[in-house]
């Protein structure tokens, strides 16, 4: 473990209404300090905007990316010339991939695929990220990877079994809007506001308060979740998968993680 038992080192933005939340681990990257987002729903292990600390790094090669709400970004790979750290823990990462054009801040994402191989526990209620953890919950569950490492968990809405993708890169939980349309008894609507994407695209969101979800028999609290399309998840999770878990549910939790043996549980 490479913090000790008491070291805090998740940093949890919280928004002013007391719900939505960014999360942030302490990195280092070409030998400069930075805070990145810890984000689960990025499939790229490490990932920036045009940080100044990176300009004189070597273009390896250039891909378009496409975020979850369908926007481009242009990207391309740079080579590291220094050891990547998170939270003091050595990673054998060698590129980091710079895009221009999505919705992103400047600060860098850890993504879902640095996990591989490793045992984390991510204690939010103590603000704690361990690696290899040799704890153990009482009570474990398999997770699912699509092709690209998201990862899916089973849980219950109400009493309808479902699948989530666990993404602590979302600010609030979202849910399919098809599934809003099948289950209207499930959701209450709380408010509608029509938002600009980062396309300039204007449409109308729709904020719900869901039935409650529960996960290996815990009930969480906050059940909202703003009703999106579905359609690109689906591109790589089965249609099972109708709730994004985003930061007002993960943030209740000590979640352990076992990237070895896909297995997941409650150390909380």
């Amino acid at each position: 473990m490479v913090q000790s038992a008491n070291a805090a080192n998740i940093y949890v933005v919280t928004a002013p209404d007391g719900i939505t939340a960014r999360t942030f681990v302490d990195c280092e990257i070409e030998n400069h300090s930075d805070r990145c987002q810890l984000d689960t729903g990025s499939a790229f292990p490490l990932i920036s905007g045009p940080l100044d600390y990176l300009k004189s790094n070597s273009v390896t090669g250039h891909q378009d990316a496409m975020s979850a709400q369908n926007v481009k970004a242009s990207c391309e790979d740079l080579a590291l010339t220094s050891k990547v750290k998170v939270t003091g823990q050595v990673l054998p990462l060698s590129e980091i991939k710079r895009c221009q054009g999505f919705p992103m801040e400047l600060s860098p994402s850890v993504g879902v695929k640095v996990f591989d191989g490793f045992r984390i526990n991510m204690d939010f209620p103590h603000r704690q990220f361990n690696w290899n953890t040799t704890l153990q919950p009482n009570v474990l569950s398999s997770f699912k990877r699509s092709g690209i490492g998201w990862i899916s968990m089973n849980a219950l809405l109400g009493t309808s079994r479902i699948e989530v993708f666990f993404d602590t890169g979302a600010q609030l939980s979202a849910v399919d809007e098809k599934y809003v349309s099948a289950h209207p008894e499930k959701f209450k609507l709380v408010t509608s506001t029509d938002v600009t994407d980062a396309t300039g695209t204007k449409t109308k969101q729709n904020v719900y308060e869901m039935e409650v979800l529960t996960m290996l028999g815990r009930a969480f609290s906050n059940n909202y979740a703003v009703a999106i399309d579905f359609s690109y998840f689906h591109n790589f999770f089965p249609q099972d998968v109708v709730i994004l878990l985003g930061m007002n549910h993960i943030q209740q939790a000590s979640w352990f993680l076992d990237f070895q043996n896909s297995k997941w549980g409650f150390l909380n």
